[in-house]
């Protein structure tokens, strides 16, 4: 099924009703691609052009280049959802071994794809060099060249990349090269001094969140997101941790519960075992149980049916799906930051009425169960703040997908910005300003910075409320031209809901004026 849809289910006995007619809701439900975090900063290249990392990563249909309407078409298995360098193909004669420089965090491969048109392997590479790049066999195919991977690791701190060809006066033909970036999360073997509870509480003070929050989501991280369904992402097999640091209060019931998992089980997800008739013997928490089968989740987050008639027995046990080792598997450092992430997950509000969701870049408004809005307090390309997928309680969309998706999202008859209009101008409910002082809020050409919140998120069954300050910066993003006041307020209604916007600009050192 494509759409959402409304299932009516009867259990029939030859032809004849058995049982009362069942209607569930099928509703698809969009989930937001891993955003990968920010380990690569200060990216320069040598001449004037765009260089953004895309964050989200790799994926057939997305743009390796900036100023060039190419794309992605194959991506290897190896390569899927990396984070890479948007690429500007004018700079294809670039030359030299110092074209672009970058700075990383932590130790990252460097992947490099060269156009297969070169015939000369790059000088700056050093292909197959103790200190070069090494040849991954590896292949990423798009609509203009096919580009060979090779990789190379860097220490943190600063990268320095050459040019795209060994003679920038003669060579052509060629499209620039691209950069993906790979980094690996945990050790390759476990450790041999295992974290202790007081190693992680002292390691707390240094903790971050973001790294804590990579680890818990990361396709390579600790294997939560297996269980756990955190921003949308993972299946619902283990207990919801969305306002775990409301219920957790303190950081060391955390500790506990990952270095000894089994310590305190929630209610009804022990692990339980079962041997078949066949002999065999599958081990889990109870996701499903029918007259007919019983649905487990095993240590690794796979489901397993069986079929009660081939159950011969079933013990319960007091041991917690969760496996133990994340000691070993884990630093103490990277265990306390998983800590300090999930310490910052807290609903405020009211969870059957209006409740929030607060995340770094975003909060997450809520009417029950149903998102309703996403307060977007940072984005890389939506430079106002704004109110994106808004939603009716009932979950019908009221404002465009943000970011837009294909193919649903593409403008018949239009060719540029890959087909979709505006996809960042028009992103949903927001304010946006022609001209404050001179400049350009509504074309995206100016900022408008979040500054916290003067009035946390809070809600009851009727209504919920939040207000924002932010900073109106100048183009130039030297100074801040006004600050903007806003409060927001959603209510039940017998329509469905109330939106209700209040906005106030002020400066206290000088004067500003709105244009046209």
């Amino acid at each position: 099924m494509n759409q959402n849809t409304t299932l009516k289910v009867v259990i029939t006995q030859d032809n004849t009703q058995a049982g009362p007619v069942t209607v569930g809701e099928y509703k698809i439900r969009h989930v937001e691609p891993y955003r990968h975090r920010a380990f690569i900063t200060d990216v320069q290249a040598m001449a004037p052009g765009e260089y953004p990392m895309d964050w989200t990563g790799l994926t057939p249909g997305k743009k390796h280049y900036t100023d060039r309407d190419y794309h992605i078409t194959g991506v290897p298995a190896d390569l899927l959802g990396l984070p890479f360098l948007q690429m500007c193909n004018q700079h294809d004669r670039s030359g030299g071994s110092e074209w672009i420089r970058m700075t990383s965090d932590s130790d990252v491969s460097v992947l490099v794809g060269v156009d297969v048109r070169v015939n000369t392997p790059l000088g700056w590479m050093k292909i197959g060099q103790p200190d070069g790049f090494e040849d991954t066999g590896l292949e990423l195919v798009t609509t203009d060249p096919t580009f060979r991977i090779y990789r190379k690791t860097f220490s943190a701190g600063e990268i320095i990349l050459g040019g795209n060809t060994n003679e920038p006066q003669n060579d052509s033909g060629r499209g620039m090269y691209v950069v993906i970036l790979d980094r690996p999360l945990l050790a390759s073997q476990p450790s041999s001094s295992p974290a202790t509870e007081a190693d992680v509480l002292a390691a707390l003070k240094d903790a971050d969140p973001e790294r804590g929050r990579e680890l818990f989501l990361h396709p390579k991280g600790a294997g939560c997101v297996k269980c756990h369904q955190m921003e949308g992402l993972g299946p619902k097999y283990a207990p919801d941790l969305s306002d775990v640091g409301s219920r957790a209060k303190k950081a060391e019931i955390l500790i506990q519960s990952i270095l000894d998992p089994s310590a305190v089980i929630t209610e009804g997800f022990a692990q339980q075992q079962i041997v078949t008739v066949q002999g065999k013997v599958y081990s889990g928490a109870v996701l499903e149980e029918t007259g007919l089968s019983l649905k487990l989740i095993n240590s690794e987050g796979i489901p397993t049916t069986i079929p009660k008639k081939d159950i011969e027995e079933r013990i319960g046990t007091k041991l917690s799906p969760m496996p133990a080792g994340f000691n070993k598997l884990m630093s103490a450092q990277q265990i306390a930051d998983v800590v300090a992430w999930l310490m910052t997950q807290k609903v405020s509000g009211d969870r059957e009425g209006f409740s929030f969701r607060d995340q770094s870049d975003r909060t997450d408004i809520h009417l029950g169960e149903q998102r309703i809005a996403t307060y977007l307090k940072d984005h890389p390309k939506l430079t106002r703040r704004a109110l994106v997928n808004v939603m009716t309680p009932s979950g019908i969309q009221v404002t465009r997908n943000f970011p837009p998706r294909k193919p649903e999202d593409i403008d018949p008859g239009y060719s540029g910005e890959e087909g979709i209009i505006h996809p960042n101008m028009h992103a949903g409910i927001w304010l946006g300003y022609g001209d404050i002082d001179g400049n350009d809020y509504w074309r995206l050409q100016a900022k408008v910075v979040f500054d916290g919140f003067i009035e946390q998120p809070t809600g009851d069954k009727t209504a919920g409320r939040f207000a924002v300050r932010n900073l109106m910066m100048s183009e130039d993003g030297e100074r801040v031209v006004c600050t903007e006041i806003t409060r927001y307020r959603f209510e039940r209604a017998p329509e469905g809901l109330l939106l209700r916007i209040d906005a106030e600009y002020r400066s206290e050192d000088h004067d500003f004026y709105f244009g046209d």
